[in-house]
């Protein structure tokens, strides 16, 4: 995928699509293309979309409704939206906005005026939301709140937490760039959408932690599948990620240059928590415990995934040593 901002266009009109997608790729946008509400709605839960741009009469669900939709869904209620419509008035524009829509154009409007009104609200997005610049997941306090609303508040049982962390990326990044680097993080942002959001779970979750870390959210039941496509998909990719002369020294057990020089091999950590074994943790004690899944993981040869077995209780220390 490009670097540039994506906008998905939901309409059904060829001519209108053809005309819109010309403009905007010409500002710098990549284009999505959906061409109904349900399909629309798809793109958004499972591509990295920027900002959508809907016609309000579209097959299957409307504009309208699909703002409602995006807006139910975590993986789709940060996006902004805008509607456009040839044949509304005010009850309709009421409507759109009442439904999510961040704004609502009537038809023929300005082009130059709809870049200005998405290239804002992307930036606006960016600015009040934590969400990594290269893999558009969540970071920081977003993910605190998912954690805490979907595994620690009792809402749901059947869940995994998942810390994973690309082992050896710094040196990597020291040796072969920063670009480099951005690829890797890319690639392994939409690795991760895809594995999490793929499973179907309406609480699945993905986010980007720090540089090299990243959560994802699961089904218990999910657990085994997701670990075991996230290392597989990943070592796939490792290859390519290498100049050509370095690849059999990445993928042999030696990894020392003709020079002498280390070349780092790329791997995944995962360590895994399960809800079944979880009884009141807080927070940071959760995230400390999959932590330390995860520094176990890391004690392997390449990639591996770590997984809790036993139940896991709040700290007692302090109250103890109160006593």
């Amino acid at each position: 995928m490009s670097d540039a901002e994506r906008i998905l266009i939901a309409d059904v009109d060829d001519v209108s699509i053809q005309l819109l997608s010309f403009a905007l790729r010409n500002e710098g946008f990549d284009i999505l293309v959906a061409r109904s509400g349900l399909d629309a709605l798809h793109l958004a839960r499972e591509e990295i979309v920027h900002a959508i741009l809907a016609e309000v009469d579209l097959p299957d669900i409307d504009g309208i409704e699909l703002c409602r939709r995006l807006q139910a869904d975590w993986r789709s209620c940060l996006i902004p939206v805008v509607l456009t419509t040839s044949f509304g008035g005010f009850e309709e524009r009421v409507l759109g906005l009442s439904a999510g829509a961040d704004d609502f154009l009537i038809r023929p409007y300005d082009l130059r005026e709809l870049v200005v009104k998405l290239r804002r609200l992307i930036a606006s997005r960016s600015k009040c939301y934590h969400l990594h610049p290269l893999t558009q997941l969540p970071t920081g306090a977003l993910v605190r709140n998912y954690i805490e609303q979907t595994c620690l508040s009792g809402g749901y049982e059947d869940w995994a937490l998942l810390e994973i962390d690309i082992n050896n990326f710094r040196a990597y990044n020291r040796l072969y760039g920063y670009a480099a680097g951005d690829r890797v993080l890319s690639a392994m942002g939409r690795l991760l959408r895809e594995t999490t959001y793929g499973t179907g779970t309406d609480y699945a979750f993905a986010g980007h932690m720090d540089r090299d870390d990243f959560v994802a959210i699961v089904a218990h039941s999910d657990t085994d599948g997701v670990c075991s496509e996230l290392v597989a998909r990943f070592d796939a990719l490792i290859p390519g990620w290498y100049p050509e002369e370095h690849r059999p020294l990445v993928l042999a057990p030696t990894r020392r240059s003709d020079s002498g020089m280390l070349i780092p091999r790329l791997a995944l950590s995962i360590g895994v928590i399960t809800g079944d074994l979880c009884e009141d943790l807080s927070f940071l004690e959760l995230v400390d415990a999959c932590a330390d899944m995860r520094d176990q993981a890391k004690l392997q040869e390449g990639s591996f995934a770590r997984i809790n077995t036993r139940r896991l209780r709040p700290y007692q220390g302090f109250a103890q040593a109160a006593g």
